[in-house]
């Protein structure tokens, strides 16, 4: 277990690289020295724009979005390295709603807002002249820990509050008045998850076992007077005995959850596809839910995967138009299905309003699969091809370790298609439009894998130039074609051309020749023979190489994924 998240956490950690060519120039490094790493929380952001007070707000907003981020892959990491726990599956769900604003690479706006941070315009403060306009966003991370230690405590006062008003309702056995106050406590109830994320997101290194255990604590910890969320889902079950024979009827009671928490809402709601448990699939079932709630919601509904066309490398723009965000998610344990609905304010983090509704499988009219087809093959697909960074030096590297720098900057790239980063579906006889960024001149290796496993090597050595830099590049246009199922997308960029691999032609496509997923990454990725890989006995978490101020890294490389449902009309 020590070996899988030291590994896991060189997978979760962007690598800083002091080079004159990365994205952070020396003097903000030098500025960032008097933040030590183990008592701040802090991110730098960028801006180009000419206008330098708007460029010191993108740059905020920026560096704000790192924070969050940071703080729930930490989250993530610390779930996933306890996987074989007996209260693994449970934790993972109770807290999907928070931590579905991350995924390795999706660069959409994470719905978590923190409060509390200060921010520097580092180019005013250091009085430079640069085009870039750079933010910092900085916090103690006792301070942060703090601040939302009290929040926690403020929204407990309040769920016991509404819990006490709602069993004052049963007393009278006013059972409408007293379910509608339950499920007013479903958004108070993810809120205190979010503010238990922060409190553990935010420690510098956590042990991982301890770290877990206080969330199992959390999402089971119930008393006479506040009950765990759990349990109040449960009694709402009780007292609503609500006979659900149909995904129809899953779909009224979710539509009627959230309706008795939320009257009415001013601009549209974008419902994202149903997906399954955790992992970024859309379930067979996305498109039944999501056309069921644009006939029946009494807000207006757009469809996020087909209302529009995004070829930006951020959503801002869209997030404008409807603020409102419905998630879904689907997650089966045995016979047991739950479906999940968070409803939240994009722009200031603010859930709404969320919906959980349990049901026996062996009870439904109809046999439903709610397990995306190939869901085996691709997940062992994402484990493999897990996105790395890496730096080869030319010269004699000093060894570096986490406490000794900041987690910014270096190459990055982003990838993704019409209809975004991920939780992507497709009907057959579509066209994916793909599209690319990169913050520094690179070349572009694409590796697509089919719902039948074959693997293809989809692009190989694209360059994107100077003129292109931070800007959205247009890969190119592919149909969806059977076999049809969840597909996997694997890029790499690196800052020189990749060496060849050996692929075979057929039917216009450039398959990898005899490779299982270990040996394809091996090939794809085409890393020198060491890498960054830590030592199981090492005692501080080692994660890269350092070049010398006067040795410039040979070639820097940074890697991105994503997954493709293609269904059937």
């Amino acid at each position: 277990m020590r070996k899988l998240f030291f590994l896991l956490f060189t997978v979760f950690t962007t690598i800083f690289i002091a080079s004159a060519s990365g994205s952070v120039p020396n003097w903000v490094l030098f500025e960032l020295k008097k933040y030590p790493l183990e008592t701040y929380l802090f991110q730098v952001g960028m801006s180009q724009n000419v206008t330098k007070s708007e460029a010191f707000k993108e740059a905020t907003a920026e560096a704000h979005k790192k924070v969050a981020k940071r703080v729930l892959e930490k989250v993530v990491g610390i779930i996933y390295t306890n996987k074989d726990d007996l209260a693994h599956d449970m934790v993972e769900e109770h807290y999907s709603a928070v931590l579905e604003d991350y995924c390795s690479q999706r660069r959409e706006n994470p719905a978590l807002t923190l409060e509390g941070l200060s921010v520097r315009n580092l180019s005013v403060d250091m009085a430079r002249t640069d085009k870039e306009t750079y933010a910092f966003v900085y916090i103690k991370r006792d301070e942060l820990k703090a601040i939302y230690a009290k929040h926690a405590a403020r929204l407990q006062e309040e769920i016991q509050r509404q819990l006490e008003i709602a069993r004052i309702f049963e007393e009278k056995l006013d059972v409408q008045s007293a379910v509608r106050t339950y499920l007013r406590t479903y958004p108070l109830y993810e809120s205190l998850k979010e503010a238990e994320i922060i409190q553990i997101g935010v420690e510098y290194s956590p042990d991982s076992h301890t770290a877990f255990k206080s969330l199992a604590d959390a999402a089971t910890r119930t008393s006479d007077t506040l009950w765990s969320h759990r349990q109040v889902i449960r009694h709402v079950e009780e007292l609503t005995k609500e006979v659900i024979v149909s995904f129809d009827d899953v779909c009224r009671i979710i539509d009627s959850q959230l309706s008795q928490q939320v009257l009415s809402l001013s601009g549209s709601v974008a419902v994202h596809p149903l997906i399954y448990e955790d992992s970024e699939m859309p379930s067979p079932l996305a498109v039944a839910f999501t056309s069921f709630f644009q006939k029946e919601l009494k807000w207006t509904v757009i469809d996020w995967m087909r209302d529009f066309e995004n070829t930006q490398y951020d959503l801002d723009h869209i997030n404008r138009d409807f603020p409102w965000r419905l998630s879904p998610t689907c997650w089966e344990n045995g016979d047991e299905v739950t479906i999940r609905a968070i409803l939240r304010d994009v722009h200031t983090g603010e859930f709404l309003a969320s919906a959980v509704v349990r049901y026996l499988k062996s009870q439904q009219r109809e046999s439903r699969t709610y397990k995306p087809r190939g869901y085996e093959g691709v997940m062992v697909e994402k484990e493999t091809f897990n996105p790395r960074y890496y730096v080869e030096d030319a010269g004699t590297p000093e060894v570096l370790t986490e406490r000794s720098f900041s987690l910014i900057g270096g190459l990055e790239v982003d990838v993704w298609t019409g209809q975004g980063h991920n939780h992507v579906y497709y009907t057959e006889g579509d066209s994916v439009k793909i599209f690319a960024r990169v913050n520094q001149p690179a070349y572009l290796r694409m590796l697509y894998t089919l719902a039948d496993q074959r693997r293809t090597l989809l692009i190989d050595n694209f360059y994107i130039g100077p003129s292109q830099v931070n800007s959205p590049v247009a890969i190119g246009n592919f149909r969806c074609v059977p076999p049809l199922g969840t597909e996997f997308l694997f890029v790499a960029a690196r800052t020189e051309e990749f060496p060849e691999i050996e692929t075979r032609q057929e039917n216009g496509y450039r398959f990898l020749v005899n490779q299982d997923a270990e040996t394809a990454t091996q090939s794809v990725r085409s890393f020198p023979t060491r890498g960054l890989i830590p030592e199981e006995s090492s005692e501080q978490q080692v994660i890269g190489p350092q070049p010398d101020n006067n040795e410039q890294p040979r070639f820097q490389q940074s890697e991105a994924q994503l997954m493709l449902t293609i269904m059937k009309k």
